[in-house]
């Protein structure tokens, strides 16, 4: 049975600028988008890459996470019929990922901020769809 393997991440871009004026969290628009580069077969780096600026453009962050994560087989057990490495990389480290940008964005936006700005969850499914 294939299995994924999360090694690490890493924030690989931070950039986070606002205005000392009060800025309203609701009027926050968000952008997002990923990343997979197969370095072979069963290893791959997967990048999230998240935007997100304030209608009044007082307040901007950009945020890019990357994840190590590696394929590994259990010859012992049967494989799923239709799982290959790539949608492993392509889905499932999305919903690994996702989690810390979720954090990153939270931590970072209470430094100084009004409010710490919480990423609602999401469908990753969905995402990766509007994605393609």
């Amino acid at each position: 049975m294939k299995k994924l393997k999360f090694e690490r991440y890493r924030i690989d871009n931070l950039s986070f600028k606002q205005n000392n004026q009060s800025q309203d969290n609701n009027n926050i628009n968000v952008a997002m988008a990923s990343n997979v580069e197969q370095i072979n077969d069963n290893s791959a780096i997967v990048s999230l890459i998240c935007h997100l600026n304030s209608e009044d453009e007082k307040f901007e962050l950009s945020l890019q996470i990357s994840g190590d994560f590696v394929v590994e087989e259990d010859e012992k057990e049967e494989n799923i019929h239709g799982v290959t490495n790539e949608i492993l990389f392509n889905r499932n480290s999305l919903s690994i990922l996702f989690p810390y940008l979720r954090s990153a964005v939270s931590q970072v936006t209470s430094i100084g901020y009004q409010e710490p700005i919480i990423l609602p969850p999401i469908n990753i499914l969905d995402f990766i769809k509007k994605s393609e």
